[in-house]
């Protein structure tokens, strides 16, 4: 008989009926939930017992990514839109260096965020772990439109500007450009406003 069989009959654990259904719980044997956390095997218990809720507790870690990348893309965007408005004050000599500086942020950070927003959100959104039927709930039909409007704003507002002053390809002057970047600034305050309402009140409400 292996070993581990052994010391499983030794402190009368039986694999649960849904592992095993041709199995038949015998009078006087505990499954992994029925033993004490603690005691002699109470280490041992535990840690089975962990093991059985990590599938549960997987989303979650899915969840933590997500809002993340949220934090960082979000912020990102909200940053590099008031450099833009900067940039536009700002002299020709510090004007490449600057946006040169605001395009690495980009790639090396709002970006990559992104990826992990989106990647999280899908999987959210489509797999549904958690079973909560995202589609059929009003709040989140806001929200992915808010997150549209984000995503117009940074490729049309904010990864393209930055790619053209940093290789001085900006066509016109970049002066009076501040008000329509003043306005993408806004506008992603406006968005992440509308994020965070939709989660925390339309949800609630619904």
């Amino acid at each position: 008989m292996p070993a581990s069989c052994s010391s499983r009959q030794a402190i009368g654990i039986r694999r649960p009926a849904a592992t095993d259904p041709g199995h038949r719980r015998e009078p006087g044997a505990r499954e992994f939930r029925d033993l004490p956390p603690t005691g002699h095997h109470g280490a041992m218990n535990t840690t089975i017992l962990a093991l059985q809720d990590a599938p549960a507790t997987a989303p979650g870690w899915v969840l933590l990514l997500h809002v993340l990348g949220a934090v960082v893309y979000g912020g990102g965007l909200v940053a590099l839109t008031r450099l833009l408005v900067a940039l536009c004050g700002a002299d020709d000599s510090a004007r490449t260096a600057l946006a040169a500086a605001g395009r690495k942020a980009y790639l090396m950070a709002t970006f990559p965020g992104s990826l992990v927003l989106f990647a999280t959100g899908l999987y959210l959104l489509i797999g549904d772990p958690a079973g909560k039927a995202y589609m059929k709930q009003g709040y989140m039909h806001v929200k992915l439109t808010l997150i549209v409007l984000l995503l117009v704003i940074d490729q049309v507002l904010v990864m393209r500007p930055f790619k053209r002053i940093s290789k001085g390809t900006w066509t016109g002057d970049l002066s009076r450009a501040g008000g329509m970047f003043l306005a993408a600034h806004l506008a992603c305050l406006v968005c992440l406003g509308g994020i965070l309402t939709a989660l925390y009140i339309l949800r609630d409400a619904a």
